[in-house]
């Protein structure tokens, strides 16, 4: 029998119940969230230069959860737009079975993702997420518009009517559900 004190002293100290760790190195976990009306991303460039200025020598900061993932995202929206507008023509080419006739139809999205575009600068918005799913949503009825009218002014022109007429036609006969659906549109996004 070795009497414990032998091997261990007993003494009574302070520290934390738990040490976190993250990567290996002791840390601390701060949460927090942006104020009303500010972006995530403002928010998170706020706290990197707090940070930056205010950490002393030897210590650093990692981001985790969503932040992670939305710092590893960032500068990917127009790459995002570019596939959403190159896969809508690669369906359009399979639907018509032509490489010319889906342009008319995207020249409608550029114009209106340009729009929009342009509206949230001037509106004083930041493209956040919500605006980059709403770019993406607007992108499949603008197609969906153009290929309303490409379709009728396709079918006119196989009848024999000139490119002009043909497109003017399309346009009137389709004007009705176009207008229904770009309104509908607006109303569901404006109730939400």
């Amino acid at each position: 029998m070795v009497p414990i004190r032998s091997v261990a002293g007993a003494k009574i100290v302070t520290g934390p119940q738990v040490i976190t760790r993250y990567n290996n190195y002791r840390s601390v976990t701060v949460n927090g969230s942006p104020a009303p009306g500010i972006s995530s991303g403002t928010a998170l460039a706020a706290m990197t230069e707090i940070s930056n200025a205010t950490l002393p020598a030897g210590y650093s900061y990692e981001w985790t959860g969503t932040a992670y993932q939305e710092q590893q995202a960032s500068g990917q929206t127009g790459i995002i737009l570019s596939l959403a507008v190159l896969f809508a023509y690669l369906f359009l080419v399979a639907l018509y079975e032509s490489w010319m006739i889906p342009i008319p139809v995207l020249l409608s999205v550029v114009v209106g993702v340009l729009g929009s575009y342009i509206g949230i600068k001037v509106a004083g918005l930041n493209l956040d997420l919500y605006g980059q799913i709403g770019l993406v949503v607007l992108i499949a009825l603008a197609a969906k518009n153009g290929i309303l009218i490409v379709e009728f002014a396709k079918e006119q022109r196989e009848s024999g009517a000139a490119i002009a007429d043909a497109a003017i036609s399309g346009a009137q006969m389709r004007f009705r559900a176009v207008m229904m659906t770009s309104i509908a549109f607006i109303w569901a996004c404006c109730r939400w």
